[in-house]
This record gives structure tokens, sequence and C-alpha cells, in this order.
């Protein structure tokens, strides 16, 4: 999936805030912000296949919130020599294999020790 067709499925299931009339006071708001992407203004040419680097490079996802998965701001991304650092998952930092792509999840006291393998490529 490209970041194009990621942010339209998410904006197209976000409901509309009147939607939300029997939620307590600022309910709504709470939820919304969650699946909030936005648009940046200056934007950044990324090939199709790194689709997470153009997700946060190119629109705001620093509210998006997935279940426990969340984004860093595009000016957050950390590199070190194997990986892109780009979010979390929970308390653990999402990153890019650079040399295989794959998607993975990294112990948060070890920046070198893969907790978990959570996709083989940014699609």
């Amino acid at each position: 999936m490209t970041a194009a067709k990621f942010v339209t499925a998410i904006r197209e299931i976000t409901p509309d805030e009147s939607k939300f009339t029997k939620m307590p006071e600022g309910f709504a708001q709470i939820y919304l912000d969650e699946l909030f992407i936005g648009n940046k203004s200056i934007l950044t040419n990324v090939e199709p296949e790194n689709a997470i680097i153009d997700l946060t490079s190119n629109y705001d996802v620093s509210k998006l919130t997935i279940m426990i998965f969340s984004f860093n701001k595009s000016n957050e991304l950390k590199e070190t020599e194997p990986y892109t650092f780009f979010g979390r998952r929970e308390a653990f930092p999402l990153a890019i294999h650079k040399a295989t792509g794959e998607i993975v999840e990294i112990d948060w006291a070890d920046d070198e020790r893969v907790v978990s393998y959570i996709a083989k490529d940014q699609q």
C-alpha cells in the first residue's frame, strides 16, 4: 500500500464529529485527534517502495494512533547504521532495517536488539 492510499483509507473511515452526539463532552475530539493526518505544504519525493518514509515525510502523522502503533514527526526520524526509526509500538521503537527493508520492533533499552519482526517490508 502506498502512503497516499493509506491516508485516503484512514480519512474515509474517520467519522464526522456529528456522529458523537451521545458521547461525553470532549470525547469526539480526543478520538478524532488520534485519526488525524494532516497535509504538509512542502513535499519530499520518496520512492514508492518506501511507503512509511513517504507517509512520515509528506504527511503530518504525529497524532495518528492505530491501536498501539504511533508515528514520530518527520523531523524526529532517527537514523543509525542499521535502522531508520519512525514510530512506536507502545513503549518500543519501530524501525525499518535498512539492509532488508523489514519493519522491526526494537528494545527500548538497547537500540541494536530486535524484539519482534512486524512486517517484511513497508508495504
